[in-house]
This record gives structure tokens, sequence and C-alpha cells, in this order.
């Protein structure tokens, strides 16, 4: 009667065992399959960051470009004002006017030493 207890015993204490390892096969596919899921993810995350890294770079050169355009265009708006006037003064000696009838020809807002290009 022990042995038949005891056969018993190990043929439960076996299938228990069967069944927990299993158990443990499928918690370990399920765990591999979330870390391959989680690397994937991660890989995804280490994308994004360095494109977001390269836009921000992208986005400050382009300020400085713009900086550098609007600084140019200041420039070249003072030449233009400067070649204008410079090309009516001309005119009105070239015509033999009086400087005084010239100044109403010229393009407002003009300084005092307009004639320097400042």
């Amino acid at each position: 009667m022990h042995a038949h207890n005891m056969l018993a015993r190990n043929s439960f204490l076996q299938a228990a065992l069967e069944g927990a390892n299993r158990s443990l096969e499928e918690t370990k596919r399920a765990l591999a399959k979330a870390k391959a899921r989680l690397q994937e993810v991660e890989d995804g995350i280490a994308l994004l960051q360095t494109r977001y890294q390269e836009c921000v770079a992208k986005k400050e050169d382009l300020a400085e470009k713009c900086a550098l355009c609007t600084a140019r265009l200041e420039r070249a708006e003072k030449v233009c004002v400067c070649v204008c006037v410079r090309v009516s003064v001309h005119a009105c000696v070239i015509a033999g006017s009086h400087l005084s009838v010239c100044h109403a020809l010229l393009p407002p807002p003009l300084t005092a030493d307009w004639w320097t290009c400042r």
C-alpha cells in the first residue's frame, strides 16, 4: 500500500511539474515576444531622437540664414536709397536745377547728412 501511495504521489508531482514546465515555457515565449517588441520600440525612439536632433539643427541653421538674409535686405535697402538719392541729385545737377528743388524729388525719410549714404 505504501508503494502504491508513493507511486500515486510521484505521478501527481510529475504531472504538476510538467504543467509548471509548460507554463514556464509559455511565459518565456511571451517574455521573448515582449522583449522583441521593447527592442523595436527602443529602436524607434532612437530613430525619432536622431530625426529630432537633425530637425533642431536644421531649424537653427535656417534661423541663422534668415537673420543673415534680413541683415542683407536691410543693407541692400540702404544702398538702394543711397543710389536713388545720388542719381536724383546727379539728374538735378545735369538739368541745372537748384539743389533745393531736388530735395522735393528725393524719397523720404532723409536726414541732414543724406549725401554721405550712412
